[in-house]
């Protein structure tokens, strides 16, 4: 869903994920996918263990990351935030539709493919 926060020109909260289902899942076994459908740019996030957060890679290093999951594991109920990193503002400055994906790295696969629109 849409975080309460507005997208503009500065440090922005872009959307919130919530697990509603399914087995709980590592986060060292999932990578995120975050495309802005605005400019077709990908932004893949892997999991570091150390600061507990999921943060972009390679071109975009830590220009998106989430907020902390404490455990490092998803489960049903378990809510974070991707948000912009400080000092890359300007990665989202308009309302745009994302599309996000969540990939089981073991087999490769899709477990969650959806959109949102970040306002």
């Amino acid at each position: 869903e849409d975080a309460p926060d507005q997208v503009d020109s500065g440090v922005n909260d872009l959307f919130i994920v919530t697990d509603f289902g399914g087995e709980p899942v590592k986060c060292s076994e999932i990578k995120l996918q975050v495309v802005n459908t605005t400019n077709n740019t990908i932004y893949t996030l892997i999991w570091n263990d150390t600061s507990k957060t999921f943060n972009a890679t390679t071109p975009y290093s830590n220009y998106i990351v989430t907020t902390k999951i404490s455990d490092g594991v998803l489960n049903v109920g378990d809510s974070f935030t991707v948000k912009e990193n400080t000092g890359h503002g300007s990665t989202f400055t308009e309302p745009t539709t994302v599309e996000f994906r969540v990939i089981y790295t073991p087999t490769g696969t899709i477990i969650y493919d959806g959109r949102v629109t970040i306002q």
